[in-house]
């Protein structure tokens, strides 16, 4: 989500080799740091610090030593992640598995689950049951199919999809078609 400015100098360099990002560092990092990868994107900052001459995390050099790792420190420090709105869907389960996954090495490993890359990371979190199940809306349905109208229902079925952002929609619409 960085923004990429070309010029008709540049443009073939900054598409072959686009600028590094902290997320982009932070896979690199997970690739050469044995301890990098037992740790979630957030918490990075702990151990290390951003050089952002270089784009590269570094391990800190001051803090209390982590036990069982030879030059290694901590602090306090707090990472964080942006806030992304729901409607940016894709960017709101890239963020949840960032939360949830350590040591990812590439975005395309973050969206693989036990050997299986998935289209999105919608999928992939689907896969590691991150996602809220829909059985709410499956009972809410059932028990509007019992009492309500057909308009009823209708409406009440494009208002799950329209604002309660169901982790399964075609199931649920296949349940209730």
């Amino acid at each position: 989500m960085d923004n990429v400015y070309f010029t008709a100098d540049n443009v073939r360099a900054r598409a072959l080799v686009p600028p590094a990002t902290t997320l982009t560092a932070f896979y690199s990092l997970c690739q050469d740091d044995l301890f990098a990868k037992t740790l979630l994107y957030s918490e990075v900052p702990k151990f290390y610090t951003w050089n952002a001459s270089v784009k590269k995390f570094q391990r800190r050099k001051q803090g209390k030593a982590v036990e069982g790792h030879p030059n290694l420190y901590s602090n306090d420090a707090l990472g964080r992640l942006y806030t992304v709105h729901s409607n940016n869907t894709e960017c709101l389960y890239l963020r949840l598995l960032l939360i949830n996954v350590r040591g990812t090495t590439s975005f395309q490993d973050l969206r693989t689950v036990d050997g299986q890359l998935f289209a999105t990371y919608r999928q992939a979190c689907q896969e590691l049951n991150l996602l809220e199940n829909d059985a709410h809306w499956d009972t809410a349905l059932a028990d509007a199919s019992n009492t309500a109208r057909p308009q009823q229902i209708r409406t009440l079925f494009a208002i799950i999809l329209t604002t309660c952002f169901p982790s399964n929609l075609f199931r649920l619409d296949d349940l209730f078609r």
